[in-house]
């Protein structure tokens, strides 16, 4: 259960998130904004708007990334009007017409970056 007291103590509220999920959330979202405003500034969208995606697949990496795509995937599955896949590494049959969505704490990761 949540304790709710932790929200008016930064202190003691970094010290409860011992895995750091609340900055890499925080931080996550500044970092989809700037790219969203990158790709508008680009006209991305309308030079790569090929309809809907075949499927969006979420690469579940250890450490803080497996718990945020899990929970990205827990958000997204109920509405996406595509198939949520959550997998290790990158599947064989990746397209095209895919989104994959991939993040690592591991600037090291070899097996994402071999995927």
């Amino acid at each position: 259960m949540l304790d709710d007291s932790l929200l008016d103590d930064s202190a003691r509220l970094a010290d409860a998130d011992r895995a750091g999920l609340l900055r890499a959330a925080a931080m996550a979202g500044a970092q989809v904004r700037a790219t969203a405003e990158a790709a508008a500034e680009l006209e991305l969208s309308e030079r790569l708007d090929v309809g809907r995606p075949r499927s969006l697949v979420l690469i579940d990496r250890p450490g803080v990334s497996r718990t945020l795509t899990r929970l990205l995937a827990a958000l997204l599955t109920p509405s996406c009007p595509v198939p949520v896949v959550v997998t290790e590494s990158v599947p064989a049959w990746i397209g095209a017409l895919d989104v994959v969505f991939a993040h690592t704490d591991d600037a090291g990761d070899r097996e994402l970056a071999a995927s």
